[in-house]
């Protein structure tokens, strides 16, 4: 049992701001699996996209705490704090000093969500973090943004954040791990946002406190309210993702005049002959891992084109489907995935991918279209916080390619 001097020598650590740093000292658990989804979050943003702004690197922000308001869209710079023996809103102490893979990494998150303090359906866990107890500044960080500063085995750590803005490059980027939790792809509603993508301000109480936003179908549809721009939901600028997909460090795609990256590549558009990775999405693993688990001869990867280099496949090029032969081609999804992948996943009769003209010659859609209707999207409850388990040890990184499920926590 930790002593009173204990518990508030570890209280003034954590509350008071590294003023030479300019730092303040918080604390952080995780979310963004089992259902916690962090494309439902309450500013009103929608889906994350991996390739623009912070990507999957977000954060829900406790209500109950000053930073709360008008966050929605606030980035912030934020790295694990190894010197942390961190309280609850119960008053247990949880010794934290030894989780941060390097103290000196951070990453940039922005703000797509709250924690709330009050919240029936899990009100043990968000009112242990989310109250603002002791003074304490809590967020809820994606997994994906939690996983490159710590194992998610804490379930919580001590931070360090500073508010900067959404264009700002960490100043010691956190490097991606080699097994990253699987991301939740788009879907069959959720459309990539452009110059054209428009919001109104909600004016509901936790909303307006907050400035969280509904999307409207244009400038014109906003009943009189002034409209919010897509890239005014960046405060500071939109600046670009640490990590896109498949991406690696300090490296991500320029987008070309005409055609998304993934179709110049697949029209043989990129000179040379390398190894592009497998993204984390479809599988797991390098080039290398890939050639020695025998994947080289599989369909998606040459569909794909990951791994020619070390797959011995730059001379290989796909043979045309028949109804490519016939005037029709396949046009790639958005999100780094192949048409074929699409097919073996069941998803052509998608309305996301039908309704965008994508994936047309390997679906079987150039003669018409499917009448079948989009998959319903699941109801996603609001943001839950560390419920408090003891670490247990990781789990066993699975076997095989096709590591697709999602990667659970033992924190919901």
């Amino acid at each position: 049992m930790w002593s009173r001097s204990r518990l508030v020598v570890a209280l003034a650590a954590l509350a008071l701001p590294q003023l030479a740093l300019a730092w303040t000292s918080g604390r952080a658990t995780f979310y963004g699996t089992d259902g916690w989804s962090i494309h439902k979050g309450a500013c009103g943003f929608g889906y994350q996209w991996p390739d623009i702004g912070t990507g999957f690197d977000v954060a829900a922000i406790a209500d109950a705490s000053p930073e709360f308001s008008g966050s929605c869209g606030r980035c912030y710079e934020v790295k694990c704090n190894p010197d942390a023996s961190v309280p609850d809103g119960y008053g247990e102490v949880l010794d934290r000093s030894s989780p941060c893979f390097n103290p000196d990494w951070s990453i940039v998150v922005r703000t797509v969500d709250n924690c709330p303090c009050n919240y029936p359906n899990n009100a043990y866990s968000n009112k242990r973090w989310c109250c603002y107890d002791h003074g304490i500044t809590h967020f809820d960080l994606s997994i994906w943004a939690f996983e490159r500063l710590a194992e998610t085995k804490w379930g919580v750590i001590g931070i360090q954040y500073q508010e900067v803005s959404c264009s700002k490059k960490a100043d010691n980027p956190a490097p991606q791990i080699a097994n990253p939790t699987p991301a939740e792809l788009p879907g069959p509603n959720d459309k990539r946002p452009s110059g054209d993508t428009y919001f109104v301000q909600r004016f509901d109480y936790d909303g307006a406190r907050q400035g969280a936003v509904t999307e409207v179908a244009n400038a014109s549809a906003t009943n009189g309210q002034p409209a919010v721009s897509f890239a005014s939901t960046f405060q500071g600028g939109e600046g670009s993702p640490s990590y896109p997909a498949g991406g690696a460090e300090n490296c991500w795609d320029q987008t070309p005049e005409s055609g998304s990256c993934q179709q110049q590549k697949d029209w043989g558009k990129y000179g040379g002959c390398g190894d592009t990775p497998v993204p984390s999405t479809i599988s797991w693993g390098s080039c290398q891992q890939q050639k020695e688990w025998g994947n080289c001869a599989q369909s998606w990867l040459k569909d794909g084109g990951y791994c020619k280099a070390t797959c011995s496949l730059c001379g290989e090029v796909a043979a045309p489907s028949s109804n490519e032969a016939g005037g029709c081609s396949d046009v790639a999804p958005p999100d780094g995935t192949t048409c074929q992948q699409q097919k073996d996943w069941g998803k052509c009769d998608e309305e996301w991918l039908t309704g965008g003209g994508l994936c047309q010659a390997t679906c079987g859609k150039c003669g018409g279209s499917s009448d079948a209707p989009a998959e319903p999207q699941e109801a996603t409850p609001e943001v839950s916080a560390y419920d408090g388990k003891d670490p247990e040890p990781s789990p066993p990184a699975p076997a095989g390619p096709d590591y697709l499920g999602n990667l659970r926590s033992m924190f919901g």
